[in-house]
């Protein structure tokens, strides 16, 4: 999507460097400061732009996503190059109550919206864009819910990450199996390493020794 201005200007993005970046958008690094430049001005047209573009792919009554939308505990990636948007995605925590063996109240990080412009899309730029918040938010495609998640994007996830099983919700977010899975793996792994460093050494002692023969696995 091309905008009359310097998107990487707006963004505060490198503007000599070759290619996409990335910028982080939250309530911090556009209120209470001075806009000299009317960078805050142009990022909310981006924003507010993309967010319609948005809604309309998805089938939605409204923007779900605009600068003025944005809540202090969101954050919103953009894609940008000189001056051209190629997409976002918008996360934050949400409370949800997940029915897995159970009503499970959780509160996960969320893909609250993300797109990617029709122009660019199966060019790259959504597993580029989707890559980099996974890694700026020290997460995986499996530790996140998904809001309303379009056959696009489920079919990106699957593609991607091997994300498919899921029980359907009423709330309409979508948490994978794979979720519930990762985190009894990681309470085991927890367990584990407050297992007493003796104890620990014993069993591995045991384990060695019935590999090479020397006691008996009864």
């Amino acid at each position: 999507m091309e905008f009359p201005f310097s998107c990487a200007r707006s963004f505060r993005l490198e503007e000599s460097a070759k290619g996409p970046q990335v910028a982080l958008v939250d309530t911090a690094t556009t209120r209470g400061t001075r806009d000299l430049y009317g960078r805050t001005e142009q990022i909310r047209k981006v924003l507010e732009t993309m967010g319609v573009l948005s809604a309309r792919a998805q089938g939605l009554r409204a923007a779900i996503t605009s600068l003025e939308k944005l809540q202090s505990d969101q954050r919103i990636y953009v894609l940008a190059e000189e001056s051209r948007v190629y997409g976002f995605i918008k996360v934050g925590p949400k409370k949800l109550f997940i029915e897995h063996r159970g009503m499970v109240e959780m509160t996960p990080l969320s893909v609250l919206d993300f797109y990617i412009h029709e122009s660019v899309q199966r060019g790259g730029f959504g597993h580029a864009l989707f890559e980099e918040m996974l890694a700026r938010e020290r997460t995986a495609p499996a530790l996140l819910a998904y809001d309303r998640p379009s056959q696009k994007l489920m079919g990106f996830l699957r593609k991607h990450y091997g994300l498919a099983a899921f029980t359907p919700q009423n709330n309409n977010f979508v948490v994978f199996d794979r979720y519930f899975e990762e985190l009894r793996e990681k309470a085991g792994r927890r367990r584990e390493s407050e297992i007493d460093p003796r104890v620990a050494n014993q069993r591995d002692l045991i384990a060695r020794s019935r590999a090479a023969g020397l006691v008996s696995a009864k």
